[in-house]
């Protein structure tokens, strides 16, 4: 067995008794911390910005980088970023399209996943002036218009407002907002199931604005309870559940002298509307869905005429993924990205006719830059290998794909405003992430920042071997396997498995594993053998490979995960009596779905904040993978983990966090009530006022202890 020990970026190999040397409290108090750059680009410049915080004056300075030369200068002082004599606290900035003026945010409080509100301050780069929004209300959404001479934002009340900055005139555009009518935001549904929380957008020409208006007045509300007062606090959200009723959303589109034209979109809560965006000739371009999400329409509503023409449509016997929005050319075209060829592929769109830019086996991540004077796009993608992702260059008409970081691994790119240069974060199973500066053509220019490599020298840390085998119907599966520390072939070793699992994700990529690598080390060091699967129905394999999971989403993630048991159980040092197993949110369902279901092979589970049946989860997420609850009640019935609570054998730990918007902790209440009607006993630990992420003060150190000795003690 080899032993790894990181000596720069290389794995070498000894063997030996080893002492024991890692723990939980190592990895928590960040010793282990890896190389992570945030780059902020200045617009229209090939600088950066970063936000230095002062001790001694007590307050963030931002600097201005070059990054072609590295060279750092003092831009805005943090003395010169008060207001009313006091030093703003500064959480974030960003800028107006030509970098002259500059939003300071401070004082942000966190909605959901994504959204925040904040106060909002407004910086002129050239004189030095300062002025603060709305006498510092708390605001969501806060934009430039294209021209820099206005805010947009969404205020309390649920309204859209501008304001001239020069004038520091406010004006509301919208008057009917209220708890369930939003303006200008979108709601919690929206918000985690299409990443839009932002509901608006700038036209070109500064003159108009485009907006949700979401009607959640018919959407169910959920309950959260607060124990931290003396009586408790209640929340409610808006929360569809699977089958039940959505919101209704409108698009109107305001013209900043007055008045609203409202798309004439029909469907109400029977569609959703996922994006909305201006062409640069000043059209609004809407994607729109059905309720199963199985066939998409692109469409572009003219203001001149205010007819709404159909683009193109994708449709799917199964769902029909977003891929984000049209990338508009100077000529009128546009790149497309589309699954219709079964996998994940750039088209170009010009005159209403579709031509592929590529084609393959293998899929496009996300579009990186579009160089228009030279032709050529640079994308993210899976050419090379599902689990890597690369940096490629095509022609904007198709043509030969060149790999710009051919070196094996996970490349996370952002190019910069220009498309001179892009920041490249690479790392891979055996080599520690590491940062830096590269041209287009993938020349390096500098290294931004390594990872610090002293903490893990003296580790005998054991490196993810990246294989595969073929499940018994003969489906090739890919798998990670981490052996002990102290491994020895004529010895057998339990077995602990991590997944998730669910389509659109991976849990197998040859990439750095961060602290999730760490913590399982620790399992290693114990003498456990550490495994996860690609099972079918995750992304990076195409289209066909995720439909497996259409109507049943625990079908092939169980048995695939036995599939991964049994390939385990071929080696003589692989224990198969003694197999354990653990996940989050999806991989919670997987877990609790792998003791019930799949008792005969898995012997101890951790499922934190899981979902236990599908009808408990919203409607977007789950319709779109299973249908919907009245048109697939067999499928439902095999998804749940109710079904198979009878099976149960093992020993099972349910953790949840009280506070949960997400999965909430009717999952794990409800798979309880089953346990004690089957008179089966399982272990569970709430985490009061805890949001998904369970974390917060000592939470996340004290969920992953328990977690620690729950298999130390069981497995």
């Amino acid at each position: 067995m080899k032993r790894i020990y990181v000596i720069g970026l290389l794995f070498n190999i000894c063997f030996g008794q080893i002492e024991q040397a890692l723990t939980l409290d190592d990895i928590f108090d960040g010793k282990f911390e890896t190389a992570h750059v945030k780059v902020q680009w200045i617009p229209g410049t090939d600088s950066a910005i970063s936000i230095k915080y002062d001790s001694t004056l007590k307050t963030k300075h931002i600097q201005k980088i070059d990054m072609l030369s590295g060279d750092t200068t003092e831009w805005i002082h943090g003395e010169n970023l008060s207001w009313n004599g006091e030093i703003i606290s500064i959480s974030g900035v960003s800028f107006d399209a030509k970098a002259e003026q500059m939003l300071i945010k401070s004082n942000v409080i966190a909605i959901w996943r994504h959204s925040r509100t904040a106060q909002y301050f407004v910086y002129n780069i050239s004189n030095k002036s300062i002025i603060q929004l709305t006498d510092g209300e708390q605001l969501s959404n806060v934009k430039f218009s294209p021209d820099g001479k206005w805010l947009a934002y969404c205020k309390s009340d649920n309204n859209l407002y501008v304001m001239n900055i020069n004038r520091q005139r406010e004006k509301r555009l919208t008057r009917d907002g209220s708890l369930t009518i939003l303006n200008g935001k979108l709601g919690w549904l929206y918000e985690e199931e299409f990443g839009l929380y932002d509901g608006f957008e700038w036209s070109p020409d500064s003159k108009r604005i485009a907006f949700y208006r979401e009607d959640q007045s018919e959407v169910k509300k959920y309950s959260l309870f607060s124990d931290d007062s003396l009586y408790p606090q209640i929340t409610e959200i808006h929360y569809p559940k699977a089958g039940e009723t959505n919101p209704s959303l409108k698009i109107g589109i305001i013209n900043l002298k007055g008045g609203i034209k409202w798309v004439p979109i029909q469907g109400n809560n029977k569609l959703y509307l996922p994006r909305i965006d201006w062409s640069p000739a000043g059209d609004l371009y809407i994607q729109s869905l059905n309720r199963l999400q199985n066939h998409l329409l692109l469409r572009k509503y003219e203001l001149r005429t205010r007819k709404l023409i159909t683009i193109l449509s994708e449709n799917s016997e199964t769902w029909v993924n977003i891929h984000g929005s049209p990338y508009f050319l100077k000529d009128g075209s546009f790149l497309w990205l589309s699954s219709r060829s079964g996998y994940k592929h750039i088209y170009r769109i010009a005159n209403h006719k579709m031509k592929a830019v590529m084609s393959g086996k293998w899929s496009v991540s996300s579009i990186g830059f579009i160089d228009e004077d030279n032709n050529n796009v640079y994308f993210s993608g899976k050419k090379d290998s599902p689990l890597e992702q690369h940096l490629y260059e095509v022609p904007i008409l198709g043509g030969k794909i060149v790999n710009i970081t051919p070196k094996k691994g996970w490349h996370s790119v952002r190019f910069s405003p220009k498309g001179n240069f892009f920041v490249d974060s690479f790392s891979s199973t055996t080599q520690l992430p590491s940062i830096s500066l590269k041209d287009k053509k993938g020349n390096q220019i500098r290294i931004l920042k390594e990872t610090n490599m002293m903490p893990f020298v003296n580790l005998p840390l054991t490196s993810p071997k990246l294989t595969h085998f073929r499940s018994d119907d003969g489906v090739e599966l890919d798998v990670s396997v981490t052996l002990p520390w102290d491994f020895d072939s004529t010895k057998t070793y339990p077995v602990l498995i991590y997944g998730y699992g669910l389509p659109n994700s991976q849990t197998v990529t040859n990439r750095w594993g961060g602290w999730r690598y760490m913590y399982h080390q620790l399992f290693a060091q114990k003498g456990y053998i550490v495994a996860s699967i690609n099972n079918r129905q995750v992304g990076g394999y195409g289209q066909t490979f995720m439909d497996n999971g259409y109507e049943d989403l625990g079908e092939y993630l169980i048995e695939d995960h036995i599939n991964l048991v049994k390939a385990l159980g071929k080696n003589d040092w692989a224990d198969t009596s003694r197999v354990g197993i653990w996940g989050w949110s999806g991989g919670g369902y997987l877990a609790s779905l792998a003791l019930t279901k799949g008792a005969k092979y898995f012997d101890v589970g951790i499922a934190v904040a899981p979902v236990t049946d599908w009808k408990y989860y919203d409607s977007a997420y789950t319709e779109r993978f299973m249908g919907m609850p009245s048109e697939n009640k067999k499928g439902y019935k095999k998804a749940s983990v109710m079904t198979y609570v009878d099976r149960f054998k093992g020993k099972l730990l349910l953790l949840h966090g009280t506070g949960d918007d997400n999965v909430h902790v009717q999952n794990t209440h409800q798979l309880i009530n089953v346990f004690i009607k089957e008179d089966k006993h399982l272990d569970t630990h709430l985490y009061p006022g805890k949001s998904h992420g369970i974390s917060g003060g000592n939470t996340s150190k004290n969920l992953y202890r328990k977690m620690l000795y729950y298999f130390f003690e069981n497995l």
